[in-house]
């Protein structure tokens, strides 16, 4: 990877004795190289709230790391440094096996550079096939190892954050994809494309979404637990109300989920005055 430097202070940083979920075996179909054209502008779902915030790349990792898990519970660990070249934070989900052995299922890991920030989204034991890049396709109803749900959010999200100047690359089964706007055969509007490569990155077999951005204005991190509240290191208080219909609704009562509206522990909006 690009940054293979991040991904191994991340793996550096689990608990000792941790184990890591292990990688599948390669799609044996997974050989085609060159260009696949998504046929999305730049300007496609510019007017919808919510994309370029990383929303549906983490729900697409959380999702994945609860199918690993099963019936396990997900334990969120946390960790941050200091570093010379810039401050490095990493959330990891952990579960806990039948053998009493940890077991890490991915991590998102993020450094802040002067000039950049790179986030490193990672679910370990998964991989994705190119069959994700076709519009209207979902892996959503494909089993393990094959990841949750890369569908239309996940197309839709990477285009807009190309369009916001950031860069996206992918590696799975052994391969690299990366995505940028072409021009094709003269037209007057660019189009979505990833480059697909193989070959040199056999040596990563695990699912990697490697996101490099501008500068942000803050010097808070991109991805947090006021977003996703699934990465509390303690997790949230039990306040379930059992609804007439048999599902059920949680009440949050940390202080930093006032007034905000979460679906499936993902920051979806502000509640309006």
């Amino acid at each position: 990877m690009e940054n293979i430097g991040l991904a191994q202070w991340a793996l550096s940083k689990l608990p000792e004795d941790t184990q890591l979920a292990p990688p599948i075996q390669p799609y044996p179909e997974k050989s085609a190289e060159g260009f696949v054209n998504l046929n999305l502008s730049p300007t496609y779902a510019s007017n919808v709230e919510g994309f370029d915030a990383f929303r549906e790349l983490v729900q697409n990792w959380i999702d994945q790391a609860r199918a690993l898990a099963g019936d396990a519970k997900l334990i969120c660990k946390r960790e941050e440094e200091e570093t010379q070249s810039g401050n490095i934070c990493a959330h990891y989900l952990v579960v806990e096996s039948a053998s009493g052995a940890y077991v890490c299922v991915g991590y998102i890991a993020e450094r802040a550079l002067p000039d950049r920030r790179i986030v490193d989204i990672t679910n370990f034991n998964s991989a994705i096939s190119q069959d994700a890049l076709i519009l209207g396709h979902s892996e959503k109803a494909s089993g393990l190892p094959a990841a949750g749900c890369y569908g239309e959010g996940m197309k839709v999200e990477i285009n807009r954050m190309i369009s916001s100047k950031k860069a996206v690359s992918c590696y799975t089964n052994g391969q690299r994809w990366t995505f940028g706007y072409i021009n094709n055969a003269g037209g007057k509007v660019n189009t979505l494309q990833v480059l697909i490569e193989n070959g040199q990155w056999a040596y990563w077999s695990h699912l990697t979404f490697e996101i490099t951005c501008p500068p942000p204005e803050s010097d808070d991190w991109l991805i947090t637990s006021n977003q996703f509240l699934f990465l509390e290191p303690t997790g949230l208080p039990d306040n379930t109300i059992f609804a007439s219909n048999g599902e059920t609704v949680e009440v949050l009562i940390s202080p930093h989920t006032k007034g905000k509206i979460f679906a499936k522990g993902i920051f979806v909006k502000n509640e309006p005055e």
